[in-house]
């Protein structure tokens, strides 16, 4: 009787222990699946890429689990990706950019008042556009003392030659004609130095002779451009040789592709690009002229292409495609199919080790090659060729639910 009593505890008592543990494990399972993802991240990061635990963090979920009759539906299959030998050329995105050397500061001239100014930073100017505007009592000065010996000028000139006519009629001596030559020819170098002063500051010397004097300089642009900065505000007072702004000018431009460090190893100085710009139905036969040494903060590297401003109408700020063609080399390329993007990063799905499991994976994009991506980081996984789509949508269904 005691054993069969014995026997009945242990038996409680196991049963116990046993719904304890299974309710533990329930909580346990529930407390993992509402925890943070970063711990997936990790996992599903085979090189533990912080950059790629980054890209993960954009998604609301890093996994999807579907069943054999759902892989069936979707006719989804996976494969090993493998190195083949791809074409001579990368698709490259970039700017049309302002060459250092190319920029030109503006300076007044002349002292004076800013009375007016016309452009701001990132306007594009022609040669001769008026960019701002100076009142100098000076200049007005100038103005007034030029059309003064204009007028004066005509006076002596006729006294000289009056003089010249007396003198060879023996009317008059050599004395007074020498004077009345000095003083023509003394108001007429008066007349060209005002000239001078006055055409240096785009004053219209016509109407000075009829008495329209201009009331501020006009200060222009020297050649079409952006204007780049403007160093000065409406009412400042400057001095002359001030730096009111700077132009960068439309034929110093450089043409900037960017490229991940991965692929700009690949391109050397030489590497003949065919350049495309959007909004422009024209395409740029150039080369590469050198490579960035440094890793941008946007992780890229610059490629300086050679410029052709004279065959293209493309101002700063126009975007450029650029396919650089650098031989053939052996790739990792993933079909188009199989790559999902979201907020500029690229992404596919992967085999986990759990049945019916396919975690996402963030792809660094070299470029791409027949409509297909190059990758700098494969994944070691299969990846799903063929359903990716419906596994993205999945993927975000779940986070709603």
């Amino acid at each position: 009787m005691n054993k069969i009593y014995q026997s009945a505890i242990a038996t409680i008592l196991f049963t116990s222990v046993a719904l304890i543990q299974t309710g533990c494990g329930k909580i346990a399972d529930q407390t993992s699946a509402d925890s943070n993802k970063t711990e997936d991240i990790i996992s599903n990061s085979n090189s533990g890429d912080s950059w790629q635990k980054e890209m993960l963090l954009k998604l609301p979920n890093t996994s999807v689990i579907l069943t054999d009759a759902q892989m069936n539906q979707i006719h989804l299959s996976t494969s090993t990706l493998v190195a083949e030998k791809v074409g001579n050329s990368v698709e490259l995105q970039g700017k049309v950019m302002p060459s250092p050397t190319g920029l030109e500061n503006v300076t007044a001239l002349a002292g004076g008042t800013l009375k007016k100014i016309l452009v701001k930073p990132g306007d594009q100017v022609r040669k001769g556009q008026v960019l701002c505007s100076i009142a100098n009592l000076q200049v007005m000065e100038w103005q007034e003392q030029y059309a003064q010996s204009v007028k004066m000028g005509a006076a002596l000139q006729k006294e000289w030659e009056r003089q010249q006519d007396l003198y060879a009629s023996k009317a008059s001596s050599d004395k007074q004609l020498q004077a009345a030559k000095s003083d023509y020819e003394s108001n007429h170098a008066k007349v060209l130095a005002l000239e001078s002063k006055l055409q240096l500051l785009g004053v219209n010397l016509n109407q000075v002779k009829n008495g329209n004097f201009q009331p501020v300089i006009q200060i222009v642009s020297p050649d079409a451009g952006k204007i780049e900065s403007v160093d000065v505000h409406t009412g400042e007072t400057v001095s002359a040789e001030k730096i009111i702004m700077s132009i960068s000018h439309n034929q110093y431009q450089q043409w900037v592709l960017q490229a991940t460090p991965e692929m700009a190893e690949q391109i050397v100085e030489g590497n003949d690009v065919i350049c495309s710009f959007l909004s422009l139905d024209k395409k740029i036969s150039t080369k590469v002229v050198s490579v960035g040494s440094m890793v941008g903060d946007n992780r890229l590297v610059s490629v300086f292409l050679e410029p052709k401003p004279n065959l293209v109408n493309a101002k700063f700020g126009h975007t450029i495609k650029g396919v650089v063609s650098m031989g053939e080399q052996q790739r990792i390329v993933i079909a188009d199919s199989a790559v999902l993007e979201k907020d500029g990063g690229y992404f596919c799905f992967v085999e986990s080790d759990k049945k019916g499991e396919f975690k996402a994976y963030a792809l660094k994009v070299d470029g791409k090659f027949n409509g297909n991506y190059m990758i700098a980081n494969p994944p070691t996984s299969k990846v799903v060729t063929s359903g990716a789509y419906w596994l993205w949508m999945k993927l975000n269904e779940s986070s709603e639910e």
